[in-house]
């Protein structure tokens, strides 16, 4: 039932299987033979990849392999990637993404004055923007 769709450049396709947008998602790539997934950097995910079908060359910061059906491997959060298909066939990788999680208290007071920078921002066109934050220091709220 995994539908892959193209990229806008047509050079590569993926479908996302499952997706909870605070944790975890989990899809399928399709690579062409001959074509390749452009470099990403992964921010602050983390990736893992299972070659299902086919053969690709990868290259996760300084390190280069080639695996085939059958091979995983990781891309740690923080590091740029690029996934090449070398077969003569589609490359089918299965992938899952897990996302950075705020564990503590003070993070989670930053991402909430964040989203409200951000909403406060999205408004601003639609005139005086009025908007509360919350600044933190050790451990205090002001």
């Amino acid at each position: 039932m995994v539908n892959p769709r193209p990229v806008a450049n047509n050079s590569w396709s993926f479908d996302k299987i499952f997706g909870d947008a605070d944790f975890i998602a989990a899809g399928q790539l399709v690579i062409p033979p001959n074509s390749r997934k452009p470099s990403k950097a992964t921010k602050d995910n983390t990736y893992i990849f299972y070659v299902v079908e086919g053969a690709v060359n990868l290259k996760v910061h300084d390190t280069s392999l080639v695996l085939a059906s059958g091979g995983m491997f990781m891309v740690p959060r923080g590091n740029t990637y690029f996934i090449e298909n070398i077969s003569q066939r589609d490359a089918k990788l299965f992938f899952t993404q897990a996302r950075k999680t705020l564990n503590d208290e003070d993070e989670r007071q930053i991402a909430l004055a964040n989203q409200q920078k951000k909403k406060a921002h999205r408004s601003s066109s639609a005139g005086a923007v009025y908007a509360s934050f919350t600044f933190i220091d050790n451990g205090r709220t002001m």
